[in-house]
């Protein structure tokens, strides 16, 4: 009886390997210095959890904080990669330079491959607005996660980070992938697609339909006039008018194509990218807002689905609807910008702002 509890004493020992890993801080202070510290990132079965509270971030009123793990390093002609959720990758030829994803940091999300390890990292707390860098110096390479600007400043919550060693076929692109989709199917932040298509008819459609994107019209890319008003705005040119769309349709259905979905870019007024987030009315060298209904009517006759492309991103100044009041705004820079396009600069829309005002 003894020699069985020794041995199941074994058994539970041996069922939980923990290792010592460290992470690496390095604070960005106003004066330009970077102080520096190590601490301890303890690894039970491969994960390795990593937090800070909001209180010690912004005590320290640092303009940014790069956090390393030891095992998120690699040198110039190492195997493996390197890869951001935008989908950008890279690989370990570079002696000097700098890759960053914040924009486009669309999963709190990335992952490394080094001969050391394969790891994923799940943002799991502060994970708006945080930075994604990978920094090659001498040919050495290491990839952190940033917390910059407010979320130095002021982080609006405390900040913890997850860190998942995946082994043998998982160690790929596909394997760190498939690890996120797990994490937010298993708290059950996600759904399949066929999970909601079963309770869900237009969109069961939708999954069963080839996607096909019609771009309609637009203004001159880049904008040469950068703040536009009605007097001075750029033509719109049609390439592709709502009759046109019908047309395209007729033939679709006589290919014998069943099941399409018609996504009508540029549909609205200003075309793309020109107004938002003015949509109305439709844009009349397309035909205007009677053609447009003619067309629904007649592609939704022949059993196809007809979306609208929408952006509830960006604002230009040309739009009825502009306010200063509900677009995203920092100390640093005031009005956040989107880029110039056929509505010339474009500002951020403040998402909390725009749901407070029009929800």
């Amino acid at each position: 009886m003894r020699g069985a509890r020794v041995l199941f004493a074994v058994v539970l020992f041996c069922a939980s390997i923990v290792r010592a890993s460290t992470i690496e801080l390095a604070w960005t202070m106003p004066d330009g210095c970077v102080k520096r510290e190590v601490r301890e990132l303890k690894e039970t079965d491969g994960v390795a959890i990593f937090a800070l509270k909001k209180e010690e971030i912004a005590a320290r009123k640092a303009l940014s904080l790069a956090l390393t793990p030891d095992f998120a390093r690699a040198r110039k002609g190492d195997d493996g990669f390197w890869v951001f959720s935008s989908g950008e990758y890279g690989t370990f030829r570079c002696d000097e330079g700098v890759a960053k994803c914040r924009r486009w940091q669309l999963m709190s999300v990335y992952g490394m491959k080094t001969p050391e390890r394969t790891f994923v990292a799940i943002v799991k707390k502060l994970k708006y607005y945080f930075t994604t860098r990978v920094t090659a110096k001498n040919g050495e390479y290491s990839m952190s996660c940033v917390l910059e600007n407010e979320l130095c400043s002021r982080p609006y919550e405390d900040f913890e980070i997850e860190f998942r060693r995946l082994d043998g076929k998982e160690a790929t692109l596909g394997g760190i992938a498939r690890a996120y989709r797990s994490y937010q199917l298993d708290r059950g932040m996600a759904k399949t697609l066929k999970e909601r298509g079963a309770t869900n008819a237009v969109l069961k459609d939708a999954i069963d339909s080839v996607e096909i994107r019609i771009r309609q019209a637009w203004k001159p890319v880049p904008p040469a006039i950068f703040e536009q008003v009605p007097e001075i705005e750029p033509p719109v040119s049609p390439y592709v008018t709502f009759d046109r769309v019908v047309d395209i349709a007729r033939a679709l259905k006589k290919s014998g194509v069943d099941k399409a979905e018609l996504c009508l870019v540029g549909w609205n007024i200003g075309g793309h990218d020109g107004r938002w987030p003015q949509s109305f009315p439709a844009e009349p060298v397309l035909g205007g807002d009677a053609k447009l209904k003619e067309c629904v009517k007649a592609v939704r006759d022949m059993g196809y689905l007809i979306v609208p492309h929408g952006n509830y991103l960006d604002a230009y100044r040309i739009a009825e609807s502009w306010d200063e009041e509900w677009l995203a705004k920092t100390e640093e820079v005031g009005l956040l910008t989107s880029g110039n396009w056929g509505g010339g600069k474009s500002a951020r829309i403040c998402a909390q702002r725009a749901y407070e005002r029009f929800s």
